[in-house]
């Protein structure tokens, strides 16, 4: 999007100089969610694509707009509400109906089929009459992972670490990789890294007054906590890195540490 095309990449931007990026942005994110349940062309899929790439660009080129913390959340709010039914077609968390149009590509993904349907099933004689479009959730996943590796500001981090276990109820996401990406392993190595590695907390930015370490860490546990339901996803040694991280935050929590 613009400030990419027209910036030197040299000093942050402004509020000012981004108000028409704000406005585009939520505007394809409310397009995204009227589009998805009524239109039946890829034009949703289009937008999340395009959202999920100026997404990528601000941790590619983070200088310009690492502060501007408001366009990274609004495009987190709709990713962590993408949901899919047992019928792999796609929703948003928070609205009681899917998508008779968009359906996660499980051909792709690593996503086993439900009990309960298969390929020709999932397309019902009503679904014969309306255009089916597949979207992979991989590309999303990704996006998750690099933002619990990258992202410097607390209010956007700790927005993701509270949503974290609403995103593992979305195994069609979490599960949507193949034998060269694994979003289970993946995310839960993430999480594991930020319990571990103690200079992580110190790197933050726009963290709260009186701040401990050991707020950080705490934040971090119940993403942890919600892997439990995807130990048969992981391999062995990653369950047992799971569980002494776990272990340690027992301990973290009746301890104290420095202020930030």
């Amino acid at each position: 999007m613009r400030p990419y095309k027209s910036s030197t990449g040299e000093a942050p931007l402004q509020e000012r100089d981004i108000s028409d990026l704000q406005l585009t942005v939520e505007g394809f994110t409310h397009l995204f969610t009227k589009l998805l349940y009524k239109d039946p062309t890829n034009s949703a899929y289009i937008i999340l694509t395009m959202l999920m790439t100026h997404l990528k660009y601000h941790y590619e080129q983070p200088i310009i707009l690492e502060h501007l913390y408001s366009i990274r959340f609004m495009i987190f709010e709709l990713l962590v509400k993408l949901r899919a039914d047992s019928r792999y077609r796609l929703g948003l968390h928070g609205l009681n109906e899917y998508s008779p149009y968009m359906y996660v590509d499980r051909r792709i993904g690593g996503v086993p089929p439900s009990p309960n349907s298969s390929t020709e099933d999932t397309k019902s004689k009503e679904d014969a009459l309306v255009q089916i479009n597949y979207i992979s959730l991989a590309a999303a996943c990704k996006t998750l992972i690099t933002v619990l590796r990258e992202e410097l500001d607390w209010r956007v981090l700790n927005y993701l670490l509270r949503e974290m276990p609403q995103i593992l109820k979305n195994k069609a996401l979490v599960l949507s990789g193949n034998w060269e990406f694994d979003p289970a392993y993946e995310l839960a190595s993430i999480l594991c890294l930020l319990v571990n590695d103690k200079s992580v907390a110190g790197t933050l930015k726009n963290t709260p007054s009186k701040w401990l370490k050991t707020d950080f860490q705490i934040a971090v546990y119940p993403a942890l906590a919600a892997f439990v339901s995807f130990h048969n996803s992981l391999d062995s040694s990653l369950q047992q890195k799971l569980v002494k991280c776990l272990q340690s935050g027992h301990i973290s929590c009746g301890h104290s540490d420095a202020y930030y």
